[in-house]
């Protein structure tokens, strides 16, 4: 009976040695001490032994689980905070965060509750810090992720977000790496929030408004337009308003829109390219004229503007039934192509025109160069 009893007594004491809550304090310990990978260790083997003891149906003293699970998160926190290589910094913040989750998760009492939040909370710095370390890289898919993290565990704790920069990063990591749905409420926060310390109310509504038309939904994107620029009083806004209008093939609403940022004066050579086109297709000539002469006061070397006028000379010419003066029109014209050809020599629609012309006006020399560099570009 005595040798049972010092048996039994055997058996509880290497019990006691092994059990989880002698692991877990040997954690504490170490943790305490700043040894974190000594900390993990024991982290592990009590983790390990609980594991054996749910898996033979055996109890587990609650206050073990929720101090261990507290526990990790704390250590994982401490041990990411201190590693160099990347890759394995992240695996450790997904740890710490798993765990402080899972913390919540098992412990109804939130008996731990003040100290885990005070390590998300450091958490979410360390989050943010490696997002902002991402996304000038920039690698921003994975900058765009790391800043959510942070902004889902500011939440958890119920942090105050008084500070709008981290929207503001989490919004253009998702516009750049091309998460456009992603990237809109986060717009229409900073935007609401009236938030310009780091970029312009008009740079946030921009890109709100891109973001909307790469989803597809050209028509938010107009109405944001509208509702943005009251009276059309911000230029940038009625550009953004006049792609949009002639990417869905408005034309003459996009033509209002550019006569009004011309009113104010707009120093934008490609707003008159375009006006001057437009007036083409309405067959107001003259007006296209005198628009494609603005564009090249304001950009001399605007292949574009060159040839435009040279194509209203060709239309006028054809019109003229005295050859002599259908020559000299036609000549003028000429002229601009010959100036287009010297700014962007392979530009194929000015050759081809310009091989056209050489012919009409009997130029063969000419002509034969003009079809060498079109073979040339083929």
């Amino acid at each position: 009976m005595k040798r049972m009893v010092l048996l039994m007594f055997s058996l509880l004491v290497f019990s006691q040695a092994f059990s989880q809550g002698k692991y877990i304090t040997d954690a504490q310990l170490a943790y305490n001490a700043g040894d974190y990978e000594m900390a993990k260790k024991s982290l592990d083997k009590a983790t390990e032994l609980i594991d054996q003891k749910l898996a033979a149906g055996e109890k587990i003293k609650e206050k073990d689980i929720h101090k261990l699970w507290k526990l990790k998160g704390q250590n994982y926190l401490m041990l990411a905070s201190v590693e160099k290589d990347s890759l394995v910094k992240l695996n450790l913040l997904d740890l710490a965060k798993k765990a402080d989750y899972t913390y919540f998760e098992k412990d109804p009492t939130k008996y731990y509750e003040s100290e885990v939040k005070d390590a998300m909370s450091q958490l979410a710095i360390l989050y943010q810090n490696t997002a902002i370390t991402y996304y000038k890289e920039p690698t921003f898919s994975k900058s765009y992720d790391l800043f959510e993290e942070c902004l889902k565990l500011k939440k958890h704790i119920g942090v105050d977000l008084q500070d709008l920069s981290v929207y503001h990063n989490v919004a253009y990591a998702a516009y750049y790496s091309k998460k456009y749905d992603r990237s809109i409420p986060y717009f229409n926060l900073l935007i609401d929030s009236s938030y310009n310390q780091l970029k312009s109310l008009t740079d946030y509504k921009r890109c709100l408004v891109r973001s909307f038309v790469e989803t597809g939904d050209t028509a938010t994107a107009i109405h944001k337009l509208q509702l943005f620029n009251p009276g059309d009083s911000i230029v940038d806004l009625l550009k953004e308003e006049v792609s949009l209008l002639l990417s869905t093939h408005k034309t003459k609403e996009a033509l209002d829109k550019m006569k009004r940022i011309s009113e104010k004066g707009s120093d934008d050579a490609v707003l008159y390219e375009n006006m001057a086109k437009i007036y083409e297709q309405m067959n107001e000539f003259t007006l296209a004229n005198s628009s494609y002469e603005q564009a090249l006061k304001l950009n001399p070397s605007s292949v574009d503007s060159y040839y435009g006028l040279a194509r209203i000379l060709i239309l006028d010419a054809n019109k003229i039934k005295d050859p002599v003066l259908q020559r000299k029109k036609t000549t003028e014209a000429l002229s601009y192509l010959e100036t287009a050809e010297k700014i962007n020599p392979k530009d194929q629609d000015v050759l081809r025109v310009l091989l056209q012309i050489y012919n009409q006006l009997n130029m063969p020399d000419k002509a034969k160069e003009v079809t060498g560099k079109l073979l040339e570009l083929k």
